[in-house]
């Protein structure tokens, strides 16, 4: 049995897909339904179903099985999809590196190697230099914990990772690609270290696997910046990156919440509290596609961000941002205004405790706002508005909005209404609030003999009243018009046929659009009687007859015209089919 097989007859759909949401079920057949994680979903639209091996969203047309939809939601290649998922099912694969895997996926590979030696290299690095150990000793870091997060050192000499690689073999090109040297020349072959003189923190994607690198600069120059990050490459992208988010995911499950930072410290240091949900942004604003990944393992997003002007700038943008991605946003009030790493090493115990008393983030805000401004001053008024308003604006639902806009008109000294109506113009002219980009144009409409593929995939048996009632032979040739005559031929087979037969004797690499298409109709028609089913197949078979006479009627006259066949012949083939169509209109009513 080859790798991608057993791990299939180990792993369940049900089982991959649960823990990316919440499954409930749906109709007698055995099939659940979840939100949506490809799209912004307000009510379970994603179809799982076990005995298919399919999880299939027919509003944005995404999914597909264990392998599809884990490429799709991890954003990853096929064979690391395989290597994943061989983790989850407990299958010994060494190196899969199948034939049809692409070149771009090669590439990609290579990267991550690159990026992993020279990880490697950086650890080795620490432990030459003094100063760097001593920064790390100063923060009371355990050693296990670094270790784990693979902090390195990167030294000053700007060659040294360089020569390194090129001993390892790897190209000077790959190392540009991979965003760890700068070139000297236009050529590419004169290169130079991008990081010199910095602590280094390894960059891991969801996957685990390391993609970039973020350096704390240690030495006195006031002209280089205190922290540089890897530049966008082929397997590193800022916005969709979430820093510690490999370590953190299990507890987030856990928890249900996600504890968001701002720096590489911050979550080194929550993890060795024991807070192993902490994850930060890694030196960017808070994204969709953060929220987006955050929302993959848990419900909520806990900030602990500083509490500076920037930092309460920050932390309004990224609770706007998780709320319209449906995450409930709380706030954690850091004890002394610190960061969570100073804070910890000051008082561990204080910064649990604040935890535990996290507040609701437009109650933090609303308290924020408030903090040393007069209400009654009309201008005072205008910034506490001017902040709370946005938060107010990406609240979920009407029933908060309005709870939330009394308890300001209350607080400020205004009326309701008047309120109300400063929402309204807010609403309208803000740029905080974007319109909500409909995910119907991406919908592919299934055609009415797809439809009824999907019901004789489903309910083989119906084959018969087909049979009866179809006008097949106007069909054109094409893949669909043979999946039809191949249920026809296993149907003539053995009147006693499944579905699992018929897929049975379809290319397994074509298998999964006609099992789309049939739990389409599964899914349909869960609830509907067999009587009811059969109704409704001959009603379709009747409404697709009566597209494809006109067409054939069409070139029978054309050729008519043209002489191009034996007249009579056309002729009575012309009748025929026009009363054909006169029956079904009659029989559609």
């Amino acid at each position: 049995m080859d790798t991608v097989s057993e791990i299939k007859n180990r792993l369940n759909i049900v089982d991959v897909v649960r823990e990316y949401g919440t499954l409930h079920p749906s109709g007698s057949t055995g099939s659940f339904k979840m939100v949506c994680p490809f799209h912004d979903d307000h009510s379970p639209s994603m179809i799982v179903n076990e005995k298919k091996g399919l999880a299939w969203c027919f509003v944005c047309n995404s999914g597909g099985d264990i392998f599809s939809f884990v490429q799709k939601i991890e954003g990853c290649s096929f064979p690391e999809a395989v290597h994943l998922l061989a983790d989850k099912a407990g299958v010994a694969i060494k190196d899969y590196n199948p034939e049809e895997t692409k070149r771009e996926d090669q590439e990609k590979e290579r990267i991550f190697r690159t990026l992993e030696q020279a990880a490697s290299f950086f650890e080795g690095q620490l432990q030459e230099n003094k100063r760097a150990k001593e920064i790390l000793e100063r923060r009371n870091l355990p050693k296990e914990v670094l270790k784990k997060f693979q902090v390195g050192f990167a030294p000053l000499s700007g060659h040294s990772l360089e020569r390194h690689l090129l001993e390892k073999g790897f190209s000077r090109k790959e190392m540009l690609i991979a965003g760890l040297v700068v070139a000297e020349d236009k050529t590419g072959k004169q290169v130079r270290d991008k990081f010199k003189n910095r602590i280094m923190f390894p960059i891991w994607n969801s996957r685990g696997r390391i993609c970039g690198f973020g350096g704390r600069y240690i030495g006195d120059s006031d002209k280089a910046p205190k922290y540089l990050n890897s530049p966008e490459t082929p397997v590193f992208k800022k916005s969709g990156i979430l820093y510690g988010l490999h370590f953190a995911k299990q507890a987030i499950k856990k928890t249900k919440y996600a504890v968001l930072t701002e720096g590489y410290f911050d979550v080194i240091a929550c993890h060795a509290a024991g807070i192993e949900n902490a994850i930060a942004t890694s030196g960017t604003a808070f994204t969709q596609e953060q929220a987006t990944l955050i929302h993959r393992y848990g419900k909520e997003v806990a900030l602990a961000l500083d509490v500076d002007v920037a930092g309460q700038s920050a932390a309004r943008r990224s609770a706007e941002i998780a709320l319209k991605k449906k995450l409930e946003v709380t706030v954690i009030s850091i004890p002394g205004g610190k960061d969570p790493d100073e804070s910890i090493r000051e008082n561990k115990e204080e910064f649990l405790k604040a935890i535990e008393e996290k507040k609701t983030c437009i109650q933090a805000f609303i308290e924020r706002a408030f903090l040393h401004r007069d209400p009654k001053k009309i201008e005072e008024k205008k910034r506490i508005l001017d902040e709370i308003l946005p938060v107010v604006g990406a609240l979920p639902r009407e029933i908060e909005r309005d709870h939330y806009l009394h308890i300001l008109a209350e607080k400020i000294g205004s009326r309701v209404p008047v309120l109300e109506e400063e929402y309204r113009r807010f609403s309208r002219f803000s740029n905080t609030i974007p319109e909500k980009k409909s995910v119907i144009s991406k919908t592919k409409r299934i055609s009415p003999f797809q439809y009824l593929l999907g019901i004789l995939l489903s309910y083989p048996h119906l084959y018969q009243e087909s049979e009866k009632h179809f006008l097949v032979d106007l069909l054109p040739e094409n893949e669909e018009k043979k999946i039809y005559k191949l249920i026809g031929e296993t149907y003539t087979a053995s009147a006693d046929v499944s579905p699992e037969t018929i897929f049975q004797k379809i290319p397994q690499e074509e298998a999964e659009k006609w099992k789309v298409l049939a739990l389409y109709a599964e899914n349909k028609n869960s609830v509907l009687p067999e009587a009811v089913i059969k109704e409704e197949c001959i009603k379709i078979i009747h409404n697709i007859n009566v597209s494809l006479i006109p067409k054939k009627l069409n070139e029978l006259s054309t050729a008519l015209k043209q002489e191009k066949s034996d007249g009579p012949m056309l002729l009575t083939q012309i009748n025929e089919l026009t009363k054909l169509l006169h029956k079904f209109h009659h029989q559609n009513g």
